[in-house]
């Protein structure tokens, strides 16, 4: 993952692997007579590896004490009487040094190096242990940004524009470094080895004693799964639901301030890449009573869009990135109008089309974006003459009057404001 960024997308993506154990958890409650409650516990481990090395050595740097951290835990559990232990699942963090390509492969490779050795030192059966990383903590590094000292960090703001700018993992590295090496220098000292991490957690089923018939009681699991257990009636044992919330994004309403209040559209994401969406301007306003003057013109455009980036590459992971950063599209628009001066007139209907060019920046801690665009392309209708005679009078039409226009230029400007619509489902699952 790269691009600091706070969005839920990057929350749910780091709590997926504890989410997953518990769920498990939850499902092999049906299995374990006499064990009706969930319950988890996690933990931070700094392990320390040679450069650009994945093998895991116990006795290099601190790693003997952050591991016997995960170790403990495990034992407390596996000895303790009334628990039983259902699952464990690791995230693996890594920093923004280097290529991302290689910190992907890299934070995988010493994620399972940790897990096979919890695995053989506790003699855990083979995919027990639930791997899942972040290849570069970008959001990590933004926090750090935030709140550490100004002496150290004197081009806090600087460095923020950077971190919440659409340049690439390796353009806000290079930015970094050029425009701000003393600040980056402190970073690469003090944050990155704060940022290789890895964050665990331990999920496992404590024992209640058999109670006959009560009622259904609701359990809240610390994995952040809203779950409800259906407690067994005397000894036999009934269904296990989990009631699964889910928060999605289904399309973003914008205005397009050039024209406020007086235009409204939406756009609909398809996947990571694609965008698809519908605008329409009512200014049909501006007639006075004498009818000497008038502006009215409404229409209806539609467009198609394509966004750049890596960004957008399908995935989970991406959804976050939806309708940011650059793009072009191609759209249409037909409309009507009536243009009047001084009582003299024109009337018509219009269709034009051509292709734009659009960027988008959230704002607001993402809660809305920032959109500019710029178009071009081909405009033509046919104007027919109208006068007024009289003040407040009808409009009478030029029967003999009819000029066909065409024009190929500058067609669309927008400074677009754009809220997402939320959607939050939920599911009742049966374990």
């Amino acid at each position: 993952m790269y691009g600091g960024k706070y969005h839920y997308v990057v929350i749910i993506k780091r709590s997926l692997a504890v989410v997953l154990a518990a769920f498990f958890a939850l499902a092999s409650v049906a299995r374990t007579p006499g064990y009706t409650i969930c319950d988890s516990v996690t933990g931070t481990a700094h392990i320390d590896f040679p450069f650009d090395d994945a093998r895991i050595a116990p006795d290099y740097g601190n790693n003997a004490v952050e591991l016997d951290r995960i170790n403990r835990m495990l034992d407390l559990v596996r000895n303790d009487t009334n628990a039983v232990l259902q699952g464990m699942s690791i995230h693996g963090y890594g920093s923004p040094e280097g290529t991302f390509r290689r910190n992907s492969s890299l934070a995988q490779a010493r994620t399972d190096s940790i897990a096979a050795y919890i695995a053989r030192r506790n003699n855990l059966p083979e995919g027990f242990i639930k791997t899942s990383t972040t290849a570069e903590d970008w959001d990590g590094l933004e926090r750090y940004v935030r709140e550490a000292p100004a002496e150290l960090l004197p081009h806090r703001s600087g460095l923020l524009r950077i971190l919440q700018s659409d340049r690439s993992s390796g353009g806000m590295e290079w930015a970094m470094k050029t425009m701000y090496p003393a600040d980056y220098n402190v970073i690469r000292k003090e944050c990155f080895p704060r940022l290789r991490r890895t964050e665990f957690c331990i999920v496992y089923l404590f024992k209640c004693p058999p109670e006959p018939a009560i009622e259904p009681v609701a359990v809240e699991s610390k994995a952040k799964v809203d779950s409800v257990i259906v407690s067994p009636v005397a000894e036999e044992p009934q269904d296990q639901f989990v009631i699964e919330k889910r928060k999605r994004t289904i399309f973003f309403v914008r205005m397009n301030m050039l024209l406020p209040l007086l235009n409204i559209g939406i756009e609909v994401p398809i996947g990571n890449r694609w965008s698809v969406g519908a605008d329409w301007h009512y200014p049909w306003l501006f007639r006075n009573w004498r009818h000497e003057n008038c502006y009215q013109m409404d229409g209806l455009l539609v467009e198609g869009r394509y966004w750049f980036g890596k960004k957008h590459k399908p995935g989970e992971e991406n959804r976050k990135y939806r309708l940011r950063g650059h793009s072009v599209g191609l759209f249409t628009m037909l409309g009507r109008y009536d243009l009047q001066h001084n009582y003299t007139g024109h009337q018509g209907e219009y269709v034009m089309g051509g292709i734009d060019y659009l960027w988008a920046k959230p704002i607001f801690k993402g809660k809305m974006h920032l959109e500019l665009c710029f178009g071009v392309g081909f405009f033509y209708t046919q104007a027919r003459k109208y006068h007024v005679y009289e003040e407040g009078g009808k409009g009478y039409r030029d029967k003999n009057y009819r000029k066909h226009i065409t024009y190929f230029g500058p067609l669309r400007a927008g400074v677009n404001l754009v809220v997402p619509i939320k959607w939050t489902t939920k599911k009742k699952v049966k374990l």
